[in-house]
């Protein structure tokens, strides 16, 4: 028999990898074979993933919580107690769904937001100013897909670099860690952009 120690005080537990995507599921936890648990993430207590939902990331589902139909729970998400995330609601990031609370609809909970009590949510979102400011993709194309295409190769990469210093320099005196969020944004483009160099 196959154990797994899920971190939460109970030490080792029986447990199995999930045939579709290979994450950790107590063998107390109920998972459908149409359902998706990734390596990293882990189901367990008396949860259930049914339907087409995603577990995936480092993400966690456990206690009664239920997570179905197609949605998502992903990076260190946490859906716990008899919470119930379903339709094509996404909770990721840092978010916690708990206590008796259902998230649905077309739903996504995220950053370090927190739904719990007894609190239905059919609609939040917290705005992300890193990666998806408000003031950005308000026509059919994202203003940096446009900066790429428009620029050439050799100042594209100027641009990334010159972004990079900037939100380096004034962390300490405008936006603190969104800053730098924002320099590390425009250094995983420069090193995209560098890969499809070489």
């Amino acid at each position: 028999m196959e154990e797994h120690d899920f971190g939460y005080g109970n030490g080792p537990v029986p447990a199995h990898r999930h045939s579709n995507g290979g994450g950790w599921v107590a063998d107390t936890a109920t998972v459908a074979e149409t359902a998706y648990v990734g390596e990293g993430a882990e189901v367990f207590g008396a949860a259930e993933v049914f339907g087409s939902a995603e577990v995936f990331g480092y993400a966690q589902v456990y206690g009664d919580a239920q997570v179905y139909e197609n949605a998502q729970v992903y990076e260190n998400a946490e859906v716990y107690g008899a919470a119930q995330v379903y339709g094509y609601a996404e909770v990721y990031g840092d978010a916690q769904v708990y206590g008796a609370a259902e998230v649905y609809g077309d739903t996504r909970v995220y950053g370090k937001a927190r739904v719990y009590g007894d609190k239905e949510v059919e609609k939040v979102e917290k705005q992300d100013n890193v990666n998806n400011p408000s003031h950005y993709g308000q026509g059919n194309i994202e203003a940096i897909e446009y900066i790429e295409d428009f620029l050439n190769e050799e100042e594209y990469i100027g641009y990334l670099r010159g972004n990079i210093a900037k939100y380096m320099h004034r962390f300490r005196y405008k936006n603190g860690v969104e800053d730098l969020k924002k320099a590390q944004w425009y250094l995983n483009r420069l090193i995209e952009a560098q890969e499809k160099e070489n």
